[in-house]
């Protein structure tokens, strides 16, 4: 049995309101710029904070990036089941804009370790592939200078 439960984070580029929180409210963010993501496990017998650590840890690795995501998803499987051992899977895909799909996966015998883990590659991917993006352009948008130059000097 797979459950799947959607989140809002105020990340993303988000918008501060005027008001201050309130109980209503209590995060001072828009809810259109607010970052969803989706925690989806197999019925797997979790702690009943880890969505609330997987949210803060997400927030640390991927906010400065808010902008540039589109979608992610958190999955969450135990191989062994209550058997124990290193068998904890999870596993994070991270869909942005102009770098394609991103996924990191993390195996430990414990759920904090694993969703940790697999949060802080999850960001150095994200980065990784976002500067590689730009050195490209980079590289791209100087070439015809670099002929000009070679055209130049002969």
């Amino acid at each position: 049995m797979q459950m799947n439960e959607t989140f809002k984070s105020p990340w993303g580029g988000g918008k501060a309101k005027n008001s201050p929180v309130s109980n209503d409210n209590p995060l001072p963010f828009e809810d259109s710029t607010a970052m969803h993501w989706e925690l989806k496990d197999q019925g797997v017998s979790r702690p009943d904070d880890l969505p609330d650590r997987i949210d803060r840890r997400l927030r640390f690795a991927l906010a400065r990036f808010g902008s540039r995501i589109q979608k992610t998803i958190v999955f969450l499987h135990d191989h062994n089941g209550p058997k124990g051992g290193i068998d904890k899977v999870c596993r994070i895909l991270v869909k942005t804009q102009g770098c394609g799909t991103l996924v990191a996966a993390i195996v430990d015998s414990d759920w904090n370790t694993a969703v940790d883990r697999a949060t802080a590659r999850i960001g150095h991917t994200v980065a990784r592939q976002i500067a590689r993006v730009r050195e490209r352009q980079v590289t791209q948008a100087t070439r015809p200078f670099k002929a000009l130059r070679r055209l130049a000097e002969a």
